[in-house]
């Protein structure tokens, strides 16, 4: 029983080891600040309106899925691209926050996502944003009590606040302290290895 232990224990210090020295700074992520987080989470920031972030899901639900228990997964909306106008988009994000206050964030997401990449509707109004949501599973008169509350002002400053800085998409953040860097040889495994990685550093 000692002997399959010791085995065991070593074989996680030298996977530890081995990916430590896999993942360098300033090659495979960087240093954006210089203390993490107390609690540990992963932000991507993205944009309804970017195609790489909507072929990015699925990678973003497998990363989700492997992060320990303890570590939590959010996304922040980019709503100053030019994709669309800064009113859509900025109506995009309080519709985020809406949904996410609902328990309904992925549904809509998902809805979102098709809207605009499968169905080629660029959204042109909040209007279709709040037949979307309803669809997701928020009443409009939910959506409309909420959307310019005090709690959803608060999260929209929040929001605002994470995506300060940053201009390409989808970008991620680990522990509020280290950005990924994507390489052109890392594969979707490498991606989630590091994120796993990085959230575990101090």
């Amino acid at each position: 029983m000692f002997k399959k232990w010791l085995v065991s224990l070593v074989l996680v210090l030298f996977s530890a080891i081995a990916s430590a020295q896999q993942w360098q700074e300033d090659v495979h992520y960087k240093v954006v600040k210089p203390k993490a987080n107390a609690q540990a989470g992963v932000v991507e920031i993205f944009s309804y309106w970017c195609p790489a972030c909507y072929n990015f899901e699925g990678l973003v639900a497998t990363i989700k899925e492997k992060l320990p228990a303890d570590v939590k997964f959010s996304k922040a909306h980019l709503d100053t691209t030019r994709f669309n106008t800064l009113e859509i988009q900025e109506a995009a994000t309080r519709a985020m926050l809406v949904a996410r206050a609902k328990r309904k964030e992925e549904a809509f997401n998902k809805l979102l996502f098709e809207e605009i990449h499968v169905n080629n509707n660029r959204i042109a109004s909040a209007d279709e944003m709040a037949t979307l949501i309803e669809k997701a599973g928020v009443s409009k008169a939910d959506y409309n009590k909420m959307y310019k509350s005090f709690g959803l002002n608060s999260g929209f400053k929040r929001n605002k606040k994470q995506i300060a800085g940053f201009s390409r998409v989808p970008t991620l953040l680990v522990n509020d302290k280290y950005q990924v860097i994507f390489t052109r040889d890392m594969t979707p495994d490498n991606i989630v290895e590091l994120v796993v990685w990085l959230s575990q550093q101090p």
